[in-house]
């Protein structure tokens, strides 16, 4: 009965739908769905994520950087520089957004490793 208690109303009712008349509930059964379920949804996370870094612009940022090292004027070095700013600020936030993808992956390659330790207990 403890797995029943982690269950949400959808992973009860999914588990009701396809399990309840042959076999009690197991916290492995719980945690796989849940691994699946979660994997499924990172996957697209990173896609889009992944998306979004084609959409940087990085090949207009390189062409003023060029200009930028090209350049000795101190007043279009400024002006270039104040041009590149938004790139390294979309940079920037694409690269925290990529932090807590992966501290997303952790936790959800732990949750897979909670699915063995329940299937050796269970059958302890």
């Amino acid at each position: 009965m403890d797995a029943l208690n982690l269950m949400t109303k959808q992973e009860l009712v999914f588990w009701i739908q396809h399990h309840m008349f042959y076999e009690k509930p197991k916290k492995s059964w719980f945690y796989s769905y849940r691994w699946q379920k979660q994997s499924l949804e990172l996957q697209e996370k990173q896609r889009k994520h992944i998306a979004l870094l084609g959409n940087m612009g990085a090949k207009e940022k390189d062409e003023y950087a060029k200009k930028y090292n090209a350049s000795k004027d101190p007043k279009e070095r400024d002006r270039l520089f104040k041009l590149m700013e938004p790139y390294h600020k979309r940079m920037v936030s694409w690269l925290e957004a990529d932090k807590k993808l992966d501290a997303e992956r952790k936790r959800i390659d732990a949750l897979y490793e909670s699915i063995d330790r329940e299937r050796k207990r269970e059958t302890a």
